[in-house]
């Protein structure tokens, strides 16, 4: 792209939208950039801001009046208004805080916590999924194969050696909770 940023003293890093063309879809003539109403940190093309409005990664997060938000769905009714809440912890006696670090210890002491058996499953289907040039991401491939045979050795898939592409004969159902990407909805399928 031969648009000068003067700012940073040099041309766009852009690639142009074609042979013919000196510009990217950035710095095209003929059309301006407006700052974003919702956040003037990025710019928009003014003829395509009222349908960036509602699209704006930036704008914030209203979830009232959706179907799948209930307010105070987590809050223990036994707590009452006064629940536990960020400001709780700054209000709390120092003996208090003692007490309940100390339930939580014993709780942790008495269960065992720390003795939990790890077990890492490598089953041979399970290999299909490593590929040679991708090592960065063989920790989070090591984890899904071995979920995966570990539901498969409690009798969640057809059979202990079964490949997870079997799974649907078997007539389970899996939702997969979490803040991922659902990659081992991905390795399961």
């Amino acid at each position: 792209c031969q648009f000068w940023l003067p700012r940073k003293k040099r041309f766009c890093h852009f690639e142009a939208i074609s042979a013919d063309q000196l510009f990217c879809h950035h710095h095209l003539p003929g059309d301006t950039r407006v700052p974003c109403p919702v956040d003037p940190h990025h710019t928009v093309w003014a003829r395509t801001l009222q349908r960036h409005i509602p699209r704006c990664p930036a704008r914030p997060f209203r979830p009232h009046g959706k179907p799948y938000y209930y307010p105070g769905v987590n809050i223990d009714p036994t707590l009452g208004a006064t629940g536990a809440t960020p400001d709780r912890l700054k209000t709390i006696s120092e003996d208090e805080f003692r007490r309940v670090v100390g339930a939580v210890e014993r709780i942790y002491a008495d269960h065992q916590l720390d003795q939990i058996p790890t077990e890492e499953l490598r089953p041979e289907w399970g290999q299909q999924f490593f590929l040679p040039d991708e090592t960065a991401k063989h920790k989070h491939v090591r984890q899904h194969v071995s979920l995966l045979a570990h539901i498969a050795q409690l009798g969640f898939l057809v059979g202990p050696s079964s490949p997870p592409s079997q799974a649907s004969a078997s007539g389970t159902a899996y939702v997969e909770l979490g803040a991922g990407k659902g990659s081992l909805s991905f390795y399961l399928r």
